[in-house]
């Protein structure tokens, strides 16, 4: 039996977006574990009264907009992207801070600790940003050289104690490098670019069996709003992603919807 295109169907599941810069066409994100996804239309419409008629004797036609929003319930660098106009770069190096790496400073000899990302510890303390804390978090002095009881000194992620202080537990919060990062930057006077946006989830029809696709494509589009990364204790975070709809100014539908069989 050939499969036939449902007219009404119910919506299933939420899919995937994928994002294109009008620029130049080249790959501008994807969120591909959306939680939620809607489309918001406004058509308003202002009556027109006359002469001595209690009822509007026709319509005129308001201003017009709409969004698209979608929630995503895995965090991606691509939202800020998306969201800013700010920059993604994969594979780089940045500076990572370790807070409260615990040790303990030996017993005897030189009484001196390697950091553990020693290879990627910047070459003095200043560089570094080292704190350093006894268990209590008490913090120890920094001194160039020669520390006393309650002072360190630091150098190319080594840190050096006094004798006096051998066998105590310390704390360590330091700069490091990591070389295989994905980061995303806004600057200053960065602004968000207009993309366009494919929207489509899959799913199958209730009553014929048939397996369908449901696809959203808008030409031109360009975040709006707020964009919120939160750490919630007992709750994992999502992420909302708001797009204002425009005029393409080519002719072609503003925001389109097609149904078919997959």
């Amino acid at each position: 039996m050939t499969a036939t295109l449902a007219r009404d169907f119910l919506v299933k599941g939420v899919g995937k977006m994928i994002a294109n810069k009008l620029s130049d066409s080249s790959d501008a994100g994807q969120l591909g574990y959306l939680g939620d996804m809607s489309v918001s239309l406004k058509f308003p419409r202002s009556k027109v009264y006359a002469g001595d008629s209690l009822w509007p004797v026709g319509t005129i036609d308001g201003d017009r907009e709409g969004s698209i929003a979608f929630t995503n319930n895995k965090f991606n660098l691509d939202q800020i992207v998306l969201a800013s106009g700010g920059t993604a770069t994969r594979g780089t190096s940045v500076d990572i801070m370790e807070f409260d790496e615990v040790h303990t400073i030996p017993a005897a000899t030189t009484f001196t600790v390697d950091a553990t990302y020693k290879a990627g510890a910047k070459t003095t303390a200043v560089l570094g940003k080292t704190r350093v804390y006894f268990a209590d978090h008490t913090p120890l002095a920094l001194v160039a050289s020669a520390p006393a009881t309650g002072q360190y000194s630091y150098a190319s992620g080594v840190f050096t104690f006094a004798a006096a202080d051998a066998s105590k537990v310390v704390l360590f919060d330091y700069l490091h490098a990591v070389t295989a990062s994905d980061k995303a930057g806004i600057t200053a006077a960065a602004l968000a670019f207009p993309v366009e946006i494919y929207h489509k989830g899959v799913f199958v029809d209730d009553v014929s069996g048939a397996k369908m696709g449901l696809q959203t494509y808008a030409p031109n589009v360009i975040a709006s709003g707020d964009f919120t990364l939160d750490w919630k204790r007992g709750s994992a975070s999502t992420h909302k992603l708001t797009f204002d709809i425009m005029d393409p100014q080519t002719g072609i539908s503003v925001i389109e919807f097609a149904s078919y069989l997959v």
